[in-house]
């Protein structure tokens, strides 16, 4: 998935923000808010680096990005910034255990089958990585990816 600033593969290096539901007044709808807050902020901050592509773009002009090679840089890290949020955004809303996207489905389960599908997260971890490993995890998210981010940055004009 992402590659520290050694080159080592670094997978799974989030920690999960502890949640304590029995404060909230509606506990199921509260997890459930709680858990769209991650992969909603990855989708505003996709929809911000786009933002900033196209403002580059549109106001700085292109013989000024020739003549300073290194600024392209700039353009490419704005580029990556659209393509990251949205990784980690499609990939939080699988509903798999302890992803995001579990909380959501169990929201909308009756009580007793959303404490039957919770207890998957003890495997969770493993039917990441079998996913992930066998590629099935990449035919799931690279057309969201990047239909996504094609939707994104053809409504901006930077396509």
């Amino acid at each position: 998935m992402l590659t520290s600033l050694s080159g080592a593969f670094v997978f799974g290096w989030a920690k999960p923000v502890p949640v304590q539901p029995q404060f909230f007044h509606k506990p199921r709808q509260g997890m459930m808010l709680v858990a769209l807050a991650g992969p909603c902020t990855n989708f505003l901050l996709a929809l911000f680096f786009a933002g900033l592509l196209w403002l580059s773009l549109t106001f700085i002009p292109p013989t000024f990005w020739h003549n300073y090679p290194s600024c392209v840089l700039v353009l490419q890290a704005f580029k990556a910034g659209v393509y990251i949020n949205l990784c980690l955004a499609w990939l939080n809303l699988i509903p798999i255990p302890p992803l995001d996207g579990s909380r959501v489905v169990a929201f909308f389960l009756p009580t007793a089958q959303a404490i039957q599908y919770m207890r998957l997260e003890r495997y969770g971890f493993l039917i990441l990585m079998v996913l992930l490993f066998t590629k099935v995890l990449d035919k799931i998210l690279t057309p969201l990816i990047i239909g996504s981010a094609n939707v994104l940055l053809a409504y901006l004009k930077l396509m």
